[in-house]
């Protein structure tokens, strides 16, 4: 993602470009913008010059691999296990927000346990939704800059351990 304006120095801009690339180019996946860019884009934002525009170069993360998609048990599969197996995690980079994958129908609905604010529940969510939610930042959308993340160093677990992780 690269950001322009006119009014915010260079010296921000480059700093802020620069952090974004790294974000999108994989260097933190998994992890909230360091506190650098965050305190530049806070800046950015609180002066009111944000982004004239925003090119939608950045590379997004692929939420659903080929590898996750294989790994992933149907709907129903694991219905009647106490405790079943967790396969992929996703979480909001930029707020609230964690879901845990134990089930795939193969297109686009996943069934697992999902906590956005308060406790877990069990129920159906959808990978396009996922996809669509750009990151939020001071109150304001910044359109193109993935808002959902995958922890790319999740390991299946099963349910009950992948709470607590």
């Amino acid at each position: 993602m690269t950001v322009r304006s006119r009014k915010a120095s260079d010296k921000d801009l480059r700093e802020y470009n620069m952090a974004a690339k790294i974000h999108n180019e994989g260097e933190q996946v998994g992890v909230a913008l360091d506190k650098r860019f965050g305190k530049i884009a806070a800046k950015i934002a609180r002066e009111g010059k944000m982004a004239v525009s925003v090119e939608r170069t950045a590379r997004k993360q692929k939420l659903m691999t080929s590898q996750i998609k294989k790994l992933l048990p149907d709907l129903y599969s694991q219905e009647d296990v106490k405790d079943p197996t967790v396969y992929a995690k996703f979480f909001n980079a930029y707020g609230a927000g964690t879901w845990l994958a134990t089930e795939f129908d193969g297109r686009d609905r996943f069934f697992g346990a999902v906590k956005i604010q308060g406790g877990w529940s069990l129920g159906y969510f959808s990978l396009r939704e996922l996809e669509s939610i750009d990151a939020v930042m001071m109150g304001r959308s910044i359109p193109g800059l993935q808002g959902i993340e995958r922890d790319s160093s999740f390991r299946p677990m099963p349910l009950s351990r992948a709470k607590r992780a």
